[in-house]
């Protein structure tokens, strides 16, 4: 049993330091913003209703973002403790215009755990099919 406690609070420290917590991907609602962290005044569509309409001009989207390092970034209607967006509408996102490491609105985490939105995030987004190019 002792052997045991050390590695548990090895866990506990390493998990911690990671996301500041052990649900890293925790998500509430409140206040939309974009990713400057300035409050979006700008009505947006949803993620579902962007993918339904495919629009042919940049538009306004509202959502989660999830940008793990090690995988292509999304938007998502909702995250989940697994930091996906299962049985959620999703948008793959194109971020190479965009600089997230000076998001004020993402939280990041270790590893490949990457970045992601506790709050709802209204991008600029310009789609091709169900891909979107970040543009703000």
């Amino acid at each position: 049993m002792t052997r045991g406690l050390p590695i548990i609070a090895v866990l506990v420290v390493v998990l911690s330091g990671c996301g500041g917590s052990l649900q890293a991907y925790e998500t509430r609602g409140g206040a939309r913003t974009h990713l400057d962290g300035t409050k979006a005044t700008e009505s947006a569509l949803t993620v579902a209703q962007a993918l339904r309409r495919q629009p042919q001009k940049p538009v306004y989207v509202v959502g989660y973002m999830l940008a793990p390092r090690d995988d292509l970034p999304r938007l998502c209607t909702r995250l989940n403790d697994y930091a996906d967006c299962r049985g959620a509408p999703a948008v793959v996102l194109d971020d190479s215009k965009v600089n997230l490491d000076q998001s004020r609105a993402l939280h990041v985490g270790c590893c490949a755990t990457g970045f992601w939105s506790p709050h709802p995030v209204v991008l600029h987004l310009q789609f091709d099919g169900r891909r979107a190019v970040v543009l703000n």
